[in-house]
């Protein structure tokens, strides 16, 4: 009985001392894990919006969609001129993606990027590679996004192509929604130009 009490009195401060190393081992590590994932978005950003100078954070844009969710925005700018909208997406494909999906003012989509792809490795992985990926840029916002008919499908990976199609039309229609109205010249307005002056 002793040794069992002792067995387990030991095992107890083992846990304890790991708990605690462990806590410390988060605390020191989450602000460095915090900066690279920043670092990775950011490189994504520019990716997608090569043209912009900026990028501003958005406020939080709701999906709509209940297993999607948009995990960030925001506003592509050059100068202090808003030239697009780039929203981080992550949804249900096979398994899950987190796609990052610029539109600009335009409403035309810009190349899109992957952050995570979990769906099958040499299939549904494949969405995330050209060709199938360099179908969505030049794609207007508004576009149905319909696998076999404005997209392709990789073989044998329907679902996932589906899925991401999916992920990308809700992003983009979201993204243009979200975009601030372009600014019209006082002359557009039915204004002459002297009024407006």
């Amino acid at each position: 009985m002793k040794t069992m009490f002792k067995l387990s009195l030991s095992l107890a401060a083992y846990a304890v001392v790991a708990c605690v190393g462990l806590a410390f081992v988060y605390q020191a590590t989450s602000p460095l894990i915090a900066a690279a994932a920043e670092r990775e978005t950011q490189a994504a950003l520019k990716v997608v919006f090569p043209e912009a100078s900026s990028f501003e954070a958005s406020a939080k844009i709701d999906s709509g969609a209940k297993n999607v969710s948009f995990d960030k925005a925001y506003y592509a700018k050059s100068g202090d001129a808003v030239i697009g909208m780039v929203v981080q997406v992550t949804g249900p494909t096979y398994a899950s993606s987190t796609i990052v999906v610029g539109v600009d003012s335009a409403g035309i989509l810009k190349p899109i990027r992957f952050l995570a792809n979990t769906d099958t490795p040499g299939l549904g992985t494949k969405t995330a590679l050209s060709p199938f990926v360099d179908q969505f840029a030049l794609k207007s916002a508004s576009d149905d996004f319909k696998v076999g008919a404005d997209i392709a499908a990789i073989s044998g990976a329907t679902i996932s192509s589906k899925a991401v199609a999916n992920l990308v039309k809700l992003a983009a229609a979201a993204a243009k929604a979200a975009l601030p109205a372009p600014e019209m010249p006082a002359t557009a307005l039915g204004e002459p130009a002297s009024a407006a002056n």
